[in-house]
């Protein structure tokens, strides 16, 4: 089975949703943060197919972008 690069593009900043991962990386801020962001109530995250994912537009409220 073919490994997954690390060398992907980055994630589309106008996603509906993103990974733990992927919005770490669009945001600059580690997983962790976002965790903790997200239990003090400024990120909303929710599980989809077992994985944990940050709704977009919370993400680019938290970051003072347009929604």
């Amino acid at each position: 089975m073919p490994r997954l690069s690390k060398n992907r593009p980055a994630p589309n900043p106008g996603a509906i949703t993103f990974t733990l991962q992927q919005a770490a990386q669009v945001s600059g801020i580690s997983p962790s943060t976002i965790r903790r962001r997200a239990d003090e109530w400024c990120l909303r995250l929710f599980r989809a197919g077992g994985r944990r994912m940050v709704d977009g537009a919370s993400l680019r409220k938290f970051l003072g972008a347009e929604a």
